[in-house]
C-alpha cells in the first residue's frame, strides 16, 4: 500500500468513526420537546430454529418514559426432528439502556422474563418446542417515568440470540 493509499484509508476510517459517533451521540427529540431514548431490536435465527420476522422487529426511536410499552412479536419454529429447549439472551451494542429499559417476554400466558434489558443477558425461562411446531414470543419495552432524564438521548441496537439444545440432552 502506498502512502497516498494509506492516508486515504486512514481518512476514510477517521471520517466513518466521526460520523458514527455523531449518529450514536445525537439526541433524539421527542414530540413534547423532551429528549427521547431510542432502540432497535433484531432477532438472530439459528440453524435449528426459524425466527420470523428475521432481522429488526422492534424499532423505537422515540421511547418516552411513562408512555405505553413498545411491543414486538416473534414466531419461533423448530426445524429439526427432535424436541428443542430454547433460551434467549441479548447482545447490546452500547449498553446505554441496560439498567433503564424494562423488558417483559411472554409466550402465551406464561411470563418468561420480567426485568431490565441488562438482566435479560442472563436469559429467559427456557421453552420447549416440539419438532415442526412453533411458539410465539411477545416482547414489551418501556422506560419508567423516573428514568426519562437519565435515558434522554441514549440509543442502542440489541440482538436477540437464541440458544438451543435437544430436550434429551441438556447442555
Amino acid at each position: 500500500m502506498s502512502i497516498t493509499s494509506t492516508a486515504r484509508f486512514a481518512g476514510f476510517v477517521l471520517g466513518a468513526a466521526l460520523a458514527l459517533s455523531l449518529m450514536v451521540g445525537a439526541h433524539i427529540s421527542a414530540p413534547s420537546g423532551q429528549a427521547a431514548a431510542g432502540i432497535v431490536v433484531s432477532a438472530v435465527p439459528t440453524g435449528e430454529l426459524a425466527v420470523s420476522p428475521g432481522g429488526s422487529f422492534i424499532s423505537a426511536p422515540q421511547l418516552i418514559a411513562g408512555a405505553p410499552a413498545t411491543r414486538g412479536e416473534l414466531a419461533l419454529r423448530n426445524q429439526t426432528g427432535v424436541p428443542l429447549i430454547v433460551d434467549l439472551r441479548v447482545r447490546s451494542a452500547t449498553g446505554d439502556l441496560d439498567d433503564l429499559l424494562r423488558v417483559d417476554v411472554r409466550s402465551g400466558d406464561r411470563s418468561l422474563f420480567t426485568g431490565t434489558l441488562g438482566g435479560l443477558g442472563s436469559g429467559i425461562a427456557p421453552i420447549a418446542i416440539r419438532p415442526g411446531q412453533s411458539r410465539r414470543l411477545r416482547i414489551a419495552l418501556r422506560l419508567r417515568s423516573a428514568d426519562q432524564r437519565v435515558a434522554a438521548g441514549r440509543t442502542d441496537n440489541v440482538a436477540l440470540i437464541f440458544r438451543t439444545h435437544t430436550a434429551e440432552r441438556p447442555r
